[in-house]
């Protein structure tokens, strides 16, 4: 499946936080952000349980 299939898709990674430990989330934030920059969703959101 070619990258154009989802040009016009959203993404929503969904990511398990901590309020004990503020560094938990920092593999999400950084997956979303290289997909971000491959431009391969129209839209990255991140959201956490």
């Amino acid at each position: 499946m070619s990258e154009q299939a989802f040009s016009d898709a959203a993404l929503v990674l969904v990511g398990h936080g901590s309020t004990l430990n503020a560094d938990s989330a920092a593999p999400t934030y950084q997956h979303a952000d290289e997909l971000r920059r491959r431009k391969i969703f129209a839209q990255v959101l991140e959201c956490f349980w």
